[in-house]
């Protein structure tokens, strides 16, 4: 009989590390006991609780009262259902799982989401994975190598990229009148909205025709709204806060941009190459694994608003070269960052640190 494990975060918030948690728990309960654990019963997202319900067998556990309590009642839930090990999610819970460790015999993999973390939540985790975990996995090679810099112990740290649950069938996308170039993120400086604003500056300064998407939510909604008036865009630029359809939205596009400063495995990058769409991207992160240069779409320097705008500007100039672009951004897809891929990671990992446990 395979021992239970436990899906861990925080807060359920509607973030790539919780969907990917979401989407772990739902292909590791076709084949053995799953619960999913939330330490703040009060930060429940509902459109990301029901990824996680999607699956039946799936159980679901959140904890509400003071954070001592909430400890105590997570302990309790460990013991109760005999879990073997925690996947834990982000620094907090991280730090949480590896404290519940002496209260429990069980494994703690931790996770590492990002190829950057900082200072703070960087000196915690990196100290954990000398004490209290037993593994930790990164999303990203370059995170990886970046974390070993940092001082992590090297031996603890797996890289598990991470994938889209399901590839869609490829559709053609008809060539539109005016093409949307569209991108997605938290409104925060890692995202670097500046420099794609600028990018698409140039292309109205050119006279070329596009509307450009941002889809998001956050803290620096107002900054990029002046930064929109002030460049003259408005008549060319959409902000989409919290758009209840992204799907729907990346149908829609024609090119996807990511202008981000660093990035771990990108899931708004590969849900764009999933919706058959061409991307130009920073090469930072583990971009270059996702988008191949000049085959799916075209990598550019970190903050290199001309370079970005010459690329966004070739595939405008072409339907042709978008259409082949998109069908090249699944084949890379389905080829290296499948669910069975993952799934098969993940599972060679559970068989590693259960048989250290039993042994």
């Amino acid at each position: 009989m395979t021992p239970p494990v436990a899906i861990f975060v925080k807060n359920l918030e509607n973030g790539g590390a919780e969907k990917q948690a979401a989407l772990l728990a739902r292909l590791l309960s076709a084949s053995r006991e799953v619960h999913f654990v939330v330490f703040n019963a009060k930060r429940v997202h509902q459109r990301t609780l029901d990824l996680v319900r999607a699956s039946p067998r799936v159980r679901f556990a959140a904890f509400d009262g003071p954070p001592l309590l909430r400890f105590v009642r997570f302990v309790r839930h460990l013991r109760r259902h005999r879990i073997a090990l925690v996947f834990s999610y982000l620094t907090a819970a991280n730090a949480i799982a590896c404290l519940a460790k002496p209260f429990c015999r069980i494994k703690v993999c931790t996770g590492l989401r990002n190829a950057r973390l900082p200072f703070f939540k960087r000196l915690a985790d990196g100290l954990l994975t000398w004490t209290g975990a037993d593994c930790a996995v990164v999303n990203c090679h370059s995170g990886k190598e970046f974390f070993v810099r940092c001082g992590f112990n090297r031996r603890k740290l797996a890289v598990i990229p991470n994938c889209i649950e399901t590839i869609a069938p490829p559709a053609v996308r008809p060539p539109a009148a005016v093409p949307r170039i569209l991108t997605a993120g938290r409104f925060v400086p890692q995202k670097d909205y500046p420099t794609a604003l600028r990018a698409v500056a140039e292309l109205d300064r050119r006279g070329i025709p596009f509307v450009f998407d941002i889809a998001g939510h956050g803290a620096g909604e107002a900054a990029l709204r002046r930064e929109i008036a002030r460049l003259g865009l408005d008549g060319c630029t959409e902000i989409r806060v919290n758009p209840p359809d992204i799907p729907g939205l990346l149908r829609r596009a024609d090119i996807y941009l990511s202008s981000s400063l660093f990035e771990g495995t990108s899931n708004s990058i590969m849900e764009a190459m999933d919706a058959g769409l061409p991307v130009v991207a920073t090469d930072v992160g583990d971009n270059a694994r996702l988008v191949h240069d000049g085959a799916n779409g075209f990598l550019c320097p970190p903050r290199d608003a001309p370079a970005m705008a010459e690329k966004l500007a070739r595939l405008l100039a072409s339907p042709e070269l978008r259409e082949r672009m998109g069908r090249e951004s699944k084949r890379i897809l389905a080829d290296g960052f499948s669910p069975e891929i993952f799934l098969a990671a993940y599972q060679a990992l559970l068989d590693r640190l259960l048989q250290d446990r039993n042994g």
